[in-house]
């Protein structure tokens, strides 16, 4: 088994995605910035490459 994730128990190395919708750090809230959406690093590149 690889890395398992801390909130959802899932491997992170087999699952297909984030399942959480939200991200709680510091007292906010975030939403996810799914792979190649805009304000992230990869934007532009979709998420099954």
């Amino acid at each position: 088994m690889g890395a398992v994730c801390k909130i959802c128990g899932k491997d992170m190395m087999k699952t297909k995605g984030c399942t959480i919708p939200k991200l709680h750090a510091n007292g906010n809230v975030y939403e996810r910035i799914k792979v190649g959406a805009p304000g992230d690093f990869d934007e532009g590149r979709s998420e099954t490459t």
